[in-house]
């Protein structure tokens, strides 16, 4: 966000709220100089979009109710008894009928 777009906001906050006090100026000032020093990229972000690219062709099996139940990990989502799925989690509702985080119910985080 540059520092033009922040200005407008503060000043159509301004004309609906008032003025604001001298503290309130000041840590906003302060919260704008964080922001503006901040990483352009989320270094935690990065590392999610390189471990997920690198993850494609892998296979995730879970046993549940007495059914090994696997699914392929592709480009765009993951492969389940031949349909495409967008998260895991999805999948893992088709399996059990109740919500899961998918990569805890397969076993993909710690």
């Amino acid at each position: 966000m540059n520092n033009k777009l922040i200005e407008r906001k503060l000043e159509r906050w301004h004309r609906k709220y008032s003025d604001y006090s001298p503290e309130l100026k000041d840590k906003i000032k302060k919260l704008v100089d964080k922001f503006n020093m901040s990483e352009p990229f989320d270094s935690s972000i990065v590392k999610k979009i390189q471990t997920k690219s690198s993850m494609t062709g892998k296979r995730f099996l879970r046993e549940y109710n007495g059914k090994i139940h696997e699914v392929k990990v592709l480009e765009q989502g993951y492969s389940y008894n031949d349909k495409i799925y967008k998260s895991l989690s999805a999948i893992a509702y088709d399996i059990t009928g109740t919500r899961w985080n998918g990569k805890r119910f397969f076993g993909v985080c710690k």
